[in-house]
């Protein structure tokens, strides 16, 4: 028996292979979409939740912060001296974190962004590998 001869109709093996590579791309652009959707929603989610927390986190520390100044100038005789110091205290942090921005808050940020993206993408070929081996079993 030949190769020619396995072969019925080259023409009806070429429509199906066609058809077959039509399915398949159509697939893997739905899982596309798909997995985009995901991660959009999954980084609109964590932006909505830490966006509440700081706000929260920012209200609070408001509150601490005219709490301690009201302390600060009624132990000191000077309501206003309390409010100096604390508005003191916040510019020398600031200027701290400004000399240091590239140690103490781009360098980490950077490198827990990317962190995230690697172990996402070792995520999603985990599931690549699992499907396959599904399939292949």
């Amino acid at each position: 028996m030949t190769p020619d001869e396995q072969i019925e109709d080259p023409q009806t093996e070429i429509g199906q292979l066609s058809d077959h590579l039509r399915e398949y791309v159509g697939i893997r652009r739905e899982l596309f979409e798909l997995k985009l959707w995901d991660k959009l929603f999954g980084t609109a989610a964590a932006a909505i939740t830490w966006g509440i927390i700081g706000f929260l986190a920012v209200i609070c520390v408001f509150l601490l912060s005219a709490a301690a100044a009201y302390g600060i100038g009624a132990a000191l005789g000077k309501i206003w001296l309390g409010f100096l110091i604390v508005a003191g205290a916040y510019g020398l942090v600031a200027t701290i974190l400004f000399i240091g921005r590239d140690r103490i808050l781009q360098k980490p940020l950077a490198d827990r962004f990317i962190e995230h993206l690697v172990n996402e993408d070792d995520e999603d070929n985990e599931e690549d590998r699992k499907d396959q081996q599904q399939k292949a079993a």
